[in-house]
């Protein structure tokens, strides 16, 4: 995270801080709303704290800051080692994010999972042997059938993929790839 760029963006955030607590955390917790997929906090609510560059600025910085906190699975006691914040902005941000920490981790898996609009539910597989061809007489090469079956908004649809030896094992791998970081996200 670059510290720097978010320390700029929460400048604004120290002032409203300074003014009252409640302003504060309601900005944060529409921030938060707004990750979610919720309506965010709206510049009217605060234009007589802040002019609208830096309402724009403090949104994407706390937005920014809740996302790679929870994203890199930092604790909200991290908050303190942001150099540059006074302690009770340091506050508000830790009451913010230990409140909403779980929301947060769970509209990301939401818009990672929402990526694909396919999910796959069953697959089936055939191996052949391919023992010559119309140019050459004796070819011995395995080939594998997979059929995939996928689940969409659409309804069910089939994917049939002929793979050679190679083909296959670089699929296994990308899949196993796959399935590391998915187990990742889920921990």
């Amino acid at each position: 995270m670059d510290d720097e760029v978010v320390l700029a963006g929460l400048a604004p955030l120290v002032s409203i801080v300074a003014r009252g607590q409640n302003t504060a955390e309601s900005f944060l917790h529409g921030v938060i709303d707004e990750i979610c997929g919720r309506r965010g906090p709206q510049y009217p609510d605060f234009k007589e704290n802040l002019p609208l560059t830096a309402f724009l600025q403090m949104s994407r910085a706390c937005n920014q800051l809740f996302k790679t906190f929870v994203r890199e699975g930092h604790a909200p006691d991290d908050v303190s080692s942001l150099e540059g914040l006074d302690p009770a902005t340091q506050q508000c941000l830790q009451d913010c994010l230990k409140a909403r920490q779980g929301e947060i981790r769970s509209a990301l898996l939401l818009k990672t999972a929402s990526i694909a609009s396919s999910t796959l539910q069953d697959f089936d597989w055939q191996l052949k042997l391919v023992m010559s061809s119309d140019s050459l007489v004796n070819i011995r090469k395995p080939i594998v059938n997979v059929d995939f079956t996928l689940t969409e908004d659409a309804g069910v649809k089939n994917v049939s993929v002929e793979l050679t030896k190679d083909d296959l094992r670089n699929m296994i791998t990308s899949l196993e790839s796959v399935n590391k970081i998915l187990v990742q996200l889920k921990t």
